[in-house]
């Protein structure tokens, strides 16, 4: 048996880094680990310069995504302050935001602009799955589910910007398989038929009033909504979990992701393999009477 922490996330606006390279930001469709480490660090308090005990923390611990619905991507254009190439021949060390625009590189004319565009993922919805690797973990399950709920610092998807739209409330199982773990928690803890009760149609109407625009278009999720039909979601999870005890008998492919936390500060990230498999489920009895 293993125990397994899970919970949803949903944001209007999300981001989860993709490599990147030059003026062009972009975002994978779905959660990285790195994302989710960030988060669970930000809940416990870890500071970025406390590189070792992020990492600590991201090698303790197994992770997994289901898509639940997935996002629209958008792409939103910026224009930057960045030192010139002169100021970056001189072998100035430059990690963030705030060295880039630190005082010495603005003289003689240091700063020129440079245009970048930023991808964001509208409107998807995914639930996470994390689990202990070993038993000397730095941080039990536990004590990472009530740091999610009473976390130290904001939480939010990828940006500042994008600040979560749905309470976290995770949820703590014991199961022989990570299949299991999602199932149970679609059974018990049924985020899906609440999510569509409590932001879906009861409060269509009152939205729709505020805004014209969603009376001429659905509900982003009337899409969403459950039925008596089985659903498909893709589920994506490390490959240190191999696929059997997944729960799964085949997996559709391994393809290798560069979302290892290493340093936050120097903004690292190494490199790990990736399974994923299709979990076909029917609706929840709640989400059939909706």
């Amino acid at each position: 048996m293993r125990h397994f922490l899970l919970w949803t996330l949903y944001a209007p606006l999300a981001s989860f880094g993709d490599v990147a390279v030059g003026g062009t930001r972009p975002s994978f469709s779905y959660p990285t680990k790195s994302s989710i480490i960030g988060m669970l660090a930000a809940a416990l308090g870890l500071r970025r310069e406390q590189s070792s005990a992020i990492e600590v923390l991201a090698q303790s611990l197994g992770f997994a995504v289901r898509v639940e619905r997935g996002g629209e991507r958008f792409e939103d254009f910026h224009t930057v302050q960045t030192p010139k190439q002169k100021i970056l021949n001189d072998n100035t060390w430059i990690a963030t935001r705030k060295d880039a625009l630190h005082p010495i590189h603005k003289s003689n004319d240091g700063v020129a602009t440079i245009l970048s565009t930023r991808e964001y993922v509208q409107n998807g919805i995914y639930s996470v799955c994390v689990w202990l690797k070993e038993e000397t973990a730095p941080y039990s399950l536990e004590s990472l589910a009530n740091a999610l709920q009473s976390p130290v610092f904001t939480l939010y998807l990828g940006r500042k910007s994008c600040p979560l739209a749905l309470p976290l409330k995770p949820f703590h199982c014991e199961t022989l398989t990570l299949t299991d773990a999602l199932r149970q928690y679609n059974e018990k803890a049924q985020p899906l038929a609440i999510i569509h009760r409590e932001y879906g149609a009861e409060k269509k109407e009152l939205v729709a009033k505020c805004w014209d625009v969603l009376q001429k278009k659905p509900s982003i999720f009337d899409d969403f909504s459950p039925d008596n039909s089985s659903q498909q979601h893709y589920v994506y999870w490390d490959a240190s979990l191999p696929s059997h005890e997944a729960g799964f008998s085949t997996t559709s492919f391994q393809q290798k992701r560069r979302d290892e936390p290493r340093s936050r500060t120097k903004w690292q990230f190494g490199e790990r393999f990736e399974y994923s498999a299709i979990l076909d489920e029917p609706a929840t009895p709640e989400a059939q009477h909706d």
